[in-house]
């Protein structure tokens, strides 16, 4: 069974913020959230908003894209690119399709 996003948020929350030194009193000073969204966050029962997972990272000293590190789709997942490599996405290095001229 794998973990949720939440759990695996809190995992990374949890050494970042051991990494840093600060306790979970000292970090919701500095990122100015609670204690309590601390802990919940820590905990794996939420998920942070955008605007909160900024101040954590600068609150540590850390890029906020950090605490993200292994929340993405698995590359064999449900979640990846079911049209495999050939698709035209438009960053595509395929050649254009031709188009008709003005008359």
């Amino acid at each position: 069974m794998s973990k949720s996003t939440a759990a695996r948020f809190a995992d990374n929350l949890r050494r970042a913020r051991a990494k840093s030194g600060l306790s979970q009193t000292q970090l919701a000073r500095a990122a100015g959230i609670s204690h309590s969204e601390i802990y919940r966050l820590e905990a794996g029962t939420r998920e942070p908003r955008l605007g909160t997972l900024l101040n954590l990272g600068q609150a540590m000293g850390i890029d906020g894209a950090d605490l993200l590190e292994g929340l993405g789709p698995r590359a064999n997942s449900k979640h990846s690119n079911s049209k495999g490599s050939n698709s035209k996405g438009p960053n595509s290095k395929g050649p254009s399709p031709k188009r008709s001229k003005a008359k």
